[in-house]
């Protein structure tokens, strides 16, 4: 499952994410354009605000001359940084409500749409971090973080899979390897259509699903079972969840491997400038097996997270409630929320790299990508307002604005 996947990444310029993270597969030819058209805006917002912000510190600097107490007290870049920040905020303001309109209107949709979200939660996460400073908490921010994203993708895969972009979607389904019949059966399930002990279409709607793998399709009939066997939602490979988990954490770790072995191996040879060190070839591939077994374990514990809420725990906790219930939306709610467990076993610099990457998307499923025209008057506002939090931040503390937005905010204003 690709929460932690996009090419936007890499229209960022984001190497390092998109060498571990990124599924360039997915990126057509019009993704690959719309992205390269969004760092554009970015790159021009960031100098038009360079400019008006120079402006406005040449005027601070002008006025600070003429005091009698100037002389000694600040070089530049102590001035820069302790100057207020209003001004800074105000230019970046400006500059980003210019910038932004006549990219909406040569890209309204779904691609300004996305730019806006990214920009918006790097603004929100530099003002968390900067508020979390110093606290203990502050450690589980970044996996809470991704957790809740990828609840809200998966849900979204589950039920609305309408609000993911195709290419994003077409490869959860690969990669969770999940029967089509199964998933409309579970939509099915939680509008009302399917109903445990009820003739139906919709109660037949594994008959398809059974026959290819052997079966008879009465087992798959709601109609007849109440509930469907957890074996029949495992492909019939198993009745144990717990094996049926491993299994899916095996298929899962030999797809990523695929991948992420592939491009360890070409960023390896591409980074090396003398002989092949051991260690070198080690830390590749460590790194390969960790990132391999962190999308594995994301699989395994949304399937998993299924079968505990159908059959494992709820119904033994609450003996009463009907088998239709739980399938209704519970399991679901189960598989998304535990699959965000498996950041765990990346490191914690990973942590924050996916936390941030799947954060925007995930905040794209709460919202209507229909580009209305009072839609993207709120749109242009948050995105302008996210961007003069982010520039300001930089010019004030360079290090508060992580990963690809605060090194290229850097290089702008370094020049």
């Amino acid at each position: 499952m690709n929460v932690m996947e996009a090419a936007h990444s890499q229209a960022f310029g984001n190497n390092g994410l998109a060498s571990r993270y990124g599924k360039l597969k997915i990126a057509n030819s019009a993704y690959a354009n719309s992205t390269l058209d969004s760092s554009r805006l970015t790159a021009t917002t960031m100098e038009t605000a360079k400019h008006a912000i120079s402006n406005t510190s040449k005027v601070a600097k002008s006025r600070a001359a003429k005091s009698p107490l100037a002389p000694g007290l600040h070089n530049s870049q102590t001035s820069a940084r302790s100057s207020s920040s209003w001004p800074v905020f105000a230019a970046a303001l400006a500059a980003s409500l210019c910038a932004m309109r006549p990219y909406q209107k040569a890209r309204a949709g779904r691609w300004s749409l996305d730019l806006t979200l990214l920009v918006a939660t790097r603004a929100a996460d530099t003002l968390l971090a900067r508020a979390l400073r110093g606290c203990k908490a502050a450690s589980a921010a970044d996996p809470a973080l991704f957790a809740a994203s990828s609840f809200f993708i998966m849900y979204a895969w589950f039920y609305h899979p309408e609000r993911l972009p195709h290419s994003y979607r077409s490869w959860i389904t690969r990669a969770a390897d999940m029967d089509i019949e199964l998933l409309t059966l579970l939509r099915h399930m939680r509008t009302g259509r399917a109903v445990y002990g009820r003739e139906g279409p919709e109660a037949h709607v594994l008959d398809d699903y059974c026959r290819r793998y052997g079966q008879d399709p009465v087992r798959g009939s709601t109609a007849k079972n109440v509930p469907v066997d957890c074996e029949v939602v495992h492909a019939f490979r198993t009745r144990s969840c717990e094996v049926h988990a491993l299994y899916r954490f095996w298929r899962g770790f030999v797809f990523a491997l695929k991948l992420y072995g592939g491009i360890n191996a070409v960023m390896f040879v591409a980074t090396m400038r003398r002989r092949p060190t051991w260690r070198a070839l080690t830390r590749a591939a460590s790194s390969a097996v960790r990132s391999s077994c962190f999308l594995g374990s994301f699989i395994a514990l949304c399937w998993y997270g299924v079968c505990l809420a159908r059959r494992r725990v709820l119904p033994k906790l609450f003996p009463n409630v009907h088998p239709q219930y739980w399938d209704r939306t519970p399991c679901v709610m189960s598989g998304s929320l535990l699959c965000g467990l498996s950041c765990l076993v990346e490191t914690p610099t990973r942590r924050r790299e996916l936390a941030l990457f799947v954060a925007p998307r995930a905040l794209g499923t709460l919202v209507s990508p229909e580009p209305t025209p009072a839609s993207l008057r709120t749109e242009r506002l948050i995105f302008a307002v996210s961007m003069a939090a982010l520039v300001t931040c930089s010019r004030r503390d360079p290090d508060s604005v992580r990963g690809f937005f605060g090194r290229g905010l850097a290089a702008v204003f370094a020049r």
